[in-house]
């Protein structure tokens, strides 16, 4: 009997180990191997998963031809170790000749430093073809209760929406991830092309921190649905904090928050183009199909029609703080308004405006990004007749038409959303320039020049005092207008602040460095100067910091 025990006992051990050893097994996938959904299903071992981190080599191409599906057990989907290009994960018809999301999940869920791109390929060429139909999702967390994490990535291409959070996702956190192209109006109508929707179930938190969102035609966030109607599927906490979000049509809305539990942040977001349709309600009551929801009615009697609006719910009592975003305009879409006697948006609901208090939601402000796509002047265009003709443009598409949707190389290396700006408006919340911080913008309020004696060349000088405490004066002189950056190392060579990065006139200057965020220790201060007429320079010089 006791032999019986025992055995029973090593047995039940050894069916734990079984079942809990996999736990984080790793394997590499190679770019040889096939399709990748297929190699996940695959891999099990009496019924149960191998492995459930899944590692790809950088700078290699890898197709999917239908939804990966990790029931049952957790998955992480990361590049190997190290640089270089980020692996890209593309879509490829199935033997329906449909395209497939990449994921849908229904258990948590871990995505690091990978492309995944939803579009197809042409069938001849085998090249990338934006016309190829969609499916309407890239990535799906459909799992009550679970994690849905993504970091470094690249997400582009999807029918209707990047994300689409199902049945109540308890944290959906992006972060330093690019998702771009959500739109086919090829094959969908303009009122789809999101980043995130969120749909059933309570859902603990949604979360983006330090994302560039580009190229959507509807909503970035969208809450609203047969269940949140229903007024029981909370979202109990949104953050968008340091987004910098380009090119919006906003067809039906910029941001609709459905139903909140407890708290929404919105800070230090750059809105670069947002819902460039504009306040046309009269000429496209189509678009106010769900605005309408929020009962507000503007002078004229028309639905209210603001950026940001949630659903009111007499259960819950949120409290919103949306504050230091900055709003800009490229010349183009001021034209299209004033041609076309558009209205600009207003920024809040009625009922947001009274629970965010005197706090300010967003300035408008003036700057210019590095390299981005075009905006969508093309589909503005070509939609607001057709709007105004039929009173209901809402469900219009064109099979020939789309947003500039650039190449993967470009999503990957060209990119480049940093500006550089003496606008007070472009400093967060943190003193950090709003906006991703991944682009590394700058903001210089306070730079003081000094020209009755030009200087004859490049120099940096001792920055006064030094020793400091909190701010030190950091003084300079260019010959010739350049462009001037002055960043600001620790010891390990991270870089902790940059404090300059603009055209400068000739001239000597100075500007404050406040490092009271900092640590005490030696920092070393470089400078590097670029002339109009092609000289280059740079300099280092010791700081010491004691508090």
């Amino acid at each position: 009997m006791k032999k019986k025990i025992i055995f029973s006992i090593l047995a039940m051990a050894a069916l734990l180990v079984g079942t809990f050893s996999n736990t984080n097994a790793q394997r590499i996938i190679e770019p040889t191997e096939g399709f990748i959904n297929q190699i996940i299903k695959a891999d099990t071992a009496n019924g149960a998963q191998k492995n459930n981190v899944y590692i790809f080599r950088r700078g290699k191409t890898y197709y999917y031809n239908g939804t990966i599906a990790n029931i049952g057990y957790p998955i992480t989907l990361k590049a190997e170790d190290g640089s270089g290009a980020l692996p890209i994960i593309t879509n490829w018809p199935d033997a329906n000749a449909a395209l497939n999301k990449f994921i849908t999940s229904y258990d948590d869920a871990y995505f690091y430093n990978l492309v995944i791109d939803g579009v197809g390929p042409n069938l001849t060429t085998g090249e990338p073809d934006p016309y190829y139909l969609m499916n309407g999702q890239l990535l799906n967390a459909s799992a009550a209760g679970k994690v849905f994490v993504i970091d470094g990535c690249i997400l582009l291409d999807a029918g209707q929406v990047l994300i689409r959070s199902n049945s109540g996702a308890r944290k959906v956190l992006v972060t330093n991830t690019i998702l771009a192209n959500s739109g086919q109006l090829s094959s969908d109508n303009i009122g789809n092309g999101r980043i995130i929707d969120i749909r059933n179930g309570v859902t603990d938190s949604i979360i983006f921190r330090n994302c560039t969102m580009v190229n959507t035609y509807d909503r970035i966030l969208r809450h609203y649905g047969a269940a949140a109607n229903s007024t029981t599927a909370f979202v109990k906490y949104i953050e968008l904090d340091h987004n910098t979000i380009v090119h919006n049509l906003g067809a039906y809305g910029f941001m609709l928050l459905g139903d909140i539990k407890n708290n929404v942040k919105i800070t230090n977001n750059l809105f670069y183009n947002p819902m460039t349709l504009g306040d046309e309600p009269v000429a496209d009551p189509q678009r106010l199909a769900e605005v309408k929801m929020i009962g507000e009615i503007d002078s004229t009697g028309t639905a209210y029609f603001p950026l940001i609006i949630d659903q009111t719910n007499a259960n819950s009592s949120p409290k919103y703080v949306i504050s230091n975003n900055a709003i800009v305009y490229d010349a183009g879409v001021k034209k299209y308004f004033s041609d076309n006697k558009v209205q600009y948006n207003p920024i809040l609901s009625n009922r947001i405006d009274s629970i965010n208090g005197k706090i300010t939601p967003a300035v408008d402000a003036a700057i210019t990004l590095k390299n981005i796509p075009n905006n969508m002047l093309n589909i503005m265009n070509w939609y607001h007749p057709l709007a105004v003709a039929s009173l209901g443009g809402g469900m219009i598409t064109d099979a020939k038409i789309d947003m500039d949707r650039r190449s993967r190389k470009f999503w990957a290396d060209s990119l480049d959303c940093s500006y550089s700006t003496t606008s007070a408006a472009f400093k967060g919340s943190d003193g950090l320039p709003v906006g991703s911080n991944v682009w590394k913008s700058s903001v210089v309020t306070g730079v003081n020049t000094t020209a009755s004696n030009q200087p004859n060349e490049f120099h940096l000088y001792n920055n006064y005092p030094n020793p400091f405490n909190p701010s030190t004066k950091i003084q300079f002189s260019v010959p010739e207008k350049s462009n001037v950056a002055i960043v600001v190392f620790n010891s390990l060579g991270q870089e902790v602040a940059r404090i300059i990065n603009q055209e400068l006139s000739a001239g000597s200057h100075s500007v404050t460095f406040n490092a009271n965020k900092l640590s005490s220790g030696v920092y070393i201060c470089k400078l590097s100067a670029t002339s109009a007429s092609g000289k280059n320079f740079t300099a280092s010089q010791k700081m010491l910091l004691m508090k």
